[in-house]
């Protein structure tokens, strides 16, 4: 469990996002350096936070597109992925990605290396 800020939220995220989107750009270029094992977890790990999100906003862009042309397979493609927003873990994972995708973008122009005091709810 973590505290998350009681105002913006949003900008919080992208932050952390951003953090780790450089962490594993830097990571990747002294990977060659690292034991076999964690290698290998650094490796998926990248993966996950530097391609995942993209792959994820280009088949989205892809089924749009094919939507357009009464494609009867994206529909329901675009349709099962509505629906599964109403489960919580999936609706996560896709928050999640988006995140990372605007931190990708936003490091382009600003890598805040400083965290931002914030004032967190407690639980």
């Amino acid at each position: 469990m973590e505290s998350v800020p009681k105002s913006g939220y949003h900008m919080w995220r992208v932050g952390r996002a951003q953090h780790l989107v450089q962490h594993f750009a830097t990571i990747l270029k002294h990977l060659w350096r690292a034991p076999r094992e964690p290698r290998d977890i650094l490796l998926v790990e990248a993966y996950l936070h530097l391609i995942n999100p993209w792959i994820l906003l280009v088949a989205v862009a892809i089924l749009l597109r094919l939507a357009l042309n009464p494609s009867t397979t994206a529909l329901a493609l675009i349709a099962l992925g509505a629906t599964l927003l109403i489960y919580k873990p999936y609706r996560t994972w896709i928050t999640t990605q988006l995140y990372l995708a605007i931190a990708s973008i936003r490091n382009l122009w600003t890598k805040e290396t400083v965290w931002r005091k914030q004032t967190k709810a407690g639980w």
